[in-house]
């Protein structure tokens, strides 16, 4: 992560510019983080959708996962205002097949994400926005897999009835922090990778502080 302090962007092999939002651009659209979900998002975290769907979510990859969202929220969801990607517009890409193999590809047919890019963009976007992967989850037998997916609905449920924002305690917890150099309105101007950058920081100092006096 400390390589992607103080930058505004990144270009991951393949040639494709992430873009580094602000706090505050986060803040103002939410548009960049839809956007990134698209490719953060872990079959484990959407297993009540995909259930109505009839989609199994233990067979389904990551990349097909982020085929099957791409698709459903170019038709139904509004296009953010801050993207995640500079040079182009990732709902301006068509899905096509190529030999073999399905990718997002330009106007003139150019490739643009493939699994491939797809695998280098979701590492660096957890990256920037402080995320762990998610790895897949394997039911040893039918009825615990009907009692994941019962109790993954029962979560769901309960997450959105207690809503919650998970960026605006982070903020809190580090403005209130006496050593941090940012206010509620300057802290805007910082990254979100410099913010949970400074987040873990401030956990590590916490946490060797409270070893050495125990």
């Amino acid at each position: 992560m400390t390589r992607l302090i103080g930058r505004k962007s990144c270009v991951i092999g393949s040639g494709i510019t992430v873009r580094i939002p602000t706090v505050g651009e986060i803040r103002d659209d939410g548009g960049y983080l839809r956007e990134a979900r698209l490719f953060t998002v872990s079959a484990r975290e959407l297993i009540p959708e995909l259930c109505d769907l009839g989609i199994d979510y233990e067979s389904i990859s990551a990349f097909e996962l982020f085929l099957l969202l791409f698709e459903s929220m170019r038709k139904t969801a509004p296009l953010p205002r801050e993207r995640v990607f500079t040079g182009f517009e990732l709902f301006g890409l068509e899905m096509k097949e190529r030999s073999g193999h399905t990718a997002l590809c330009s106007g003139d047919g150019r490739e643009v994400i493939n699994e491939r890019s797809f695998s280098e963009i979701s590492a660096l976007l957890r990256t920037i926005l402080g995320e762990r992967e998610k790895p897949g989850i394997k039911s040893g037998n039918t009825y615990a897999k009907r009692k994941r997916i019962e109790y993954e609905r029962f979560k769901r449920e309960k997450a959105v009835k207690q809503g919650g924002d998970p960026l605006g305690e982070m903020i809190l917890s580090l403005v209130c922090c006496a050593d941090f150099p940012y206010d509620f309105r300057t802290i805007n101007d910082i990254t979100v990778c410099e913010l949970t950058a400074a987040c873990r920081q401030i956990q590590k100092q916490s946490t060797a502080f409270c070893r050495r006096h125990s």
